[in-house]
């Protein structure tokens, strides 16, 4: 029977140490006794509340009439069990003060100050481990802001959709509270309000580029050597754009960076260049447009690059780096 476990539960705060005790019905008119069961319910010494149990469907007068009986010879606070009673006599029960227990929701009990109508224990939420990784879209992102294509402090979805498509650029409003939501969970942008009009402002440009240096980051590109060409919409990467922001000497080979689709498309229609000996081109094939955020309107967004050659062993290019996110205003 549960309803002794919820009446422990509220009045004593934890449950499963007492029990409910069954009353010998002696002293009952017979045809209580061969229609109820009732249990002593110990709350202190010499101080019991009776839970009253039908055995059988009865009148909502016959119920109460058992209730009173039972506190006037037991001498203590009756409830009714009522999780088998006809559920529409709850209401009325309520409405006539008349205690009860139902299964474990609800206790209504006005003489021991219990009233509590269709609880649900609450589940303690499960965890749920932090992904720490940075997704290609949450850097292009922190990499808008980084290079002042985002400029706006505080904005809602809404707007940063708004934002984006000024770039030309549309993804769906669930990608874009994923990402700004698991960058909310890292800590690099803070939020004010709640719901659809909550805003979300990015953190001090320092501390973000200081803190994303540090973040793991998901694979967001790959590197292919490349024989054909087409008048495909790439813009420039790797050390070709490294070269354009820096003093770093311009290589022979040039650096392209193109989406996954492009770079299909170039190897089953572009022309074959070069002598088929050596490459003429080097693509970097980035899992988000490179268009969007692409500097001086062909050149590879700084803060992904330096994420794309930051790896790379040669000293120089190195140095390059460095000067090229100094020249963002931002401590390299």
């Amino acid at each position: 029977m549960e309803a002794h476990r919820l009446l422990e539960r509220f009045v004593f705060g934890k449950s499963g140490e007492r029990k409910a005790l069954p009353v010998a019905l002696d002293n009952f008119p017979a045809w209580i006794s061969r229609t109820v069961q009732i249990y002593a319910f110990n709350l202190a010494k010499n101080h019991s509340v009776y839970l009253v149990r039908p055995l059988k469907e009865l009148e909502f007068d016959q119920l109460t009439n058992i209730l009173a009986q039972v506190e006037s010879k037991l001498g203590g606070p009756a409830l009714l069990v009522a999780d088998d009673v006809n559920p529409k006599y709850r209401p009325l029960f309520v409405k006539n003060n008349v205690p009860f227990v139902y299964k474990e929701k609800t206790i209504f009990a006005p003489k021991l100050g219990l009233k509590l109508l269709n609880y649900r224990e609450t589940k303690p939420q499960k965890t749920r481990q932090l992904e720490e990784a940075i997704s290609p879209f949450e850097l292009k992102l922190l990499a808008g802001y980084l290079t002042a294509f985002i400029m706006r402090e505080g904005f809602n979805l809404s707007q940063l959709e708004f934002i984006l498509e000024g770039y030309k650029f549309k993804c769906s409003k669930a990608k874009l509270a994923q990402a700004i939501n698991h960058l909310i969970e890292l800590d690099f942008v803070d939020t004010k309000g709640a719901g659809p009009n909550r805003l979300v402002t990015f953190k001090n440009r320092q501390e973000i580029w200081d803190r994303l240096k540090k973040q793991p980051l998901k694979p967001f590109s790959k590197t292919i050597e490349s024989y054909y060409m087409t008048n495909a919409d790439y813009i420039f990467s790797g050390e070709t754009a490294l070269a354009h922001y820096s003093d770093l000497a311009e290589p022979k080979m040039r650096y392209l960076a193109m989406t996954n689709q492009q770079f299909k498309q170039i190897q089953k229609s572009g022309d074959p260049v070069g002598d088929f000996g050596k490459p003429q081109f080097v693509c970097d094939v980035l899992k988000e447009s490179p268009r969007l955020f692409a500097k001086d309107d062909g050149f590879l967004n700084p803060v992904e690059l330096y994420f794309l050659l930051r790896a790379h062993s040669d000293e120089r290019v190195q140095i390059a780096l460095e000067q090229m996110i100094t020249n963002l205003g931002i401590k390299a």
